[in-house]
């Protein structure tokens, strides 16, 4: 939220961000000392995180943090499931991967939706960083989505070798943000910045790259529904506690 609040020079949403606190902290309450990552299994089901089973997720992401102790982008990685769902749905028999931090993946790992997750950390020496950027370039990929609430990313795309590449501009500093935008073959200003100009509400990250996955698909997407797959065992376990 608060990186949000400077990338966009506006405060989000007070409810939003509320919400957001609650979760990190009671994430953090429940951490436990024995972690161990998260799976794909194939009896994965959908809840909805507004649901009754909001707690019940909540209270399950406690059991499976990582050896890391890093909290951020976790919500932005939930916000961008309703958006890799309609990529699925609208290109089901296309590859679809995601790129994201190491200690995000194993949030990813648990949709179906993802054909394989590559991690990068800017944290790695830079050999290491260099094996996975070639990775990504030897799977010649047709497009790149920059599904993240910020452009300094943007590079990552364009060093992928897609050879299309969307994603948001931001009006901050205009030399950097230009430069930002020279690693994409498509871009609009960020839909908070125009709020932002117009004095309006600024809307939620999800109907953000929503809109974006809409803009890149030519299609139309109405559901925000936000969801975490869940096994039976975990669903019972988070009741217990």
């Amino acid at each position: 939220q608060r990186q949000q609040q400077g990338e966009h020079g506006m405060p989000g949403a007070r409810a939003v961000a509320q919400r957001t606190a609650v979760f990190a902290r009671h994430l953090l309450c429940q951490r436990q000392p024995q972690a161990r990552a998260l799976g794909t299994a194939t009896d994965q089901r959908q809840e909805d995180m507004f649901g009754q089973v909001f707690g019940h997720a909540t209270a399950v992401i406690g059991n499976f943090q990582p050896q890391h102790q890093r909290m951020d982008h976790l919500g932005d990685a939930l916000w961008s499931f309703p958006a890799l769902h309609a990529l699925r749905t609208t290109f089901p028999d296309c590859r679809l991967d995601m790129l994201c931090t190491s200690y995000l993946s194993g949030v990813f790992e648990r949709l179906d939706l993802l054909d394989h997750i590559f991690q990068y950390d800017s944290a790695w020496p830079l050999s290491r960083r260099w094996r996975a950027l070639a990775q990504l370039r030897r799977t010649q990929y047709d497009a790149a989505i920059v599904l993240g609430p910020v452009d300094k990313i943007n590079h990552l795309a364009f060093l992928s070798g897609a050879k299309e590449r969307w994603g948001y501009a931001y009006n901050r500093n205009l030399l950097r943000s230009l430069a930002r935008r020279g690693f994409l073959t498509w871009w609009k200003p960020h839909p908070a910045n125009v709020a932002a100009a117009a004095q309006r509400q600024l809307p939620h990250e999800v109907s953000v790259m929503l809109e974006l996955v809409a803009q890149f698909s030519s299609r139309q997407y109405t559901n925000t529904r936000l969801f975490f797959p869940l096994r039976e065992q975990e669903r019972v376990a988070a009741r217990q506690r």
